[in-house]
């Protein structure tokens, strides 16, 4: 069994994050790949964040259709914040301890890796594929990484085969997805068109709930 967990806030989720998914899914040869809205993201403390079960139906949306690709109601279920090592340790547990997790991220995150928490645990858990993102070239990210973690790097083309069960961070090598979340959202409140953005059956949700619009009543601290 070969799971890739992908989480994130994903308000909403968009055709980058679908891009990053197949992606991911297939260079990797995933079995399962998880979209795994966070229901209290630690970085978004304080902030308004669209409403959980909102966040969860656009990501079931998205995957609808997808092969090996379905969204998890897994950080609905927490009380408190969603650290990414308490989600890998929960996800660990249910493979043998020979199965390859997978935990998709962008290059953005890892360059900020060192704040999360227990990054060693992180990695001790699950190996990392990082997708690129703008303002965070992988070379320039890799460079400024801990010795300790430029020394897992598995060179970008390097065959991936045989992969461990944790503990080796791996680039994705696709073009870097510039969509935003935050534009989607003024777009979404502004009234203008979301084609090419996101799912068109999550434009339609957006719509149809009235999300991100000044009279919508779906933002919540959790």
């Amino acid at each position: 069994m070969r799971l890739g967990i992908f989480g994130g806030t994903f308000d909403p989720i968009h055709l980058g994050h679908l891009a990053c998914a197949i992606a991911a899914r297939d260079r990797f040869r995933m079995d399962r790949l998880l979209l795994l809205p966070a229901a209290l993201p630690p970085h978004k403390l304080g902030e308004r964040v669209t409403a959980f079960s909102h966040r969860l139906a656009m990501a079931a949306l998205a995957a609808r259709g997808i092969d090996r690709i379905e969204a998890s109601s897994d950080e609905g279920l927490r009380v408190g914040p969603s650290f990414t090592v308490d989600t890998l340790a929960r996800f660990r547990g249910t493979l043998d301890p020979s199965d390859p997790l997978l935990f998709l991220l962008g290059s953005d995150s890892l360059a900020e890796l060192h704040t999360w928490r227990d990054p060693a645990g992180i990695l001790g858990l699950a190996n990392l594929v990082v997708a690129p993102r703008p303002g965070a070239p992988p070379a320039q990210v890799a460079a400024a990484l801990p010795a300790e973690m430029r020394a897992r790097l598995v060179p970008a083309g390097a065959p991936v085969e045989p992969m461990p069960a944790a503990g080796r961070v791996y680039w994705l090598a696709i073009p870097e997805q510039s969509v935003s979340g935050t534009e989607i959202r003024r777009r979404a409140r502004d009234g203008d068109p979301l084609e090419g953005l996101v799912p068109d059956a999550v434009a339609a949700y957006i719509s149809e709930q009235e999300l991100y619009t000044e009279g919508g009543t779906t933002s919540s601290t959790r």
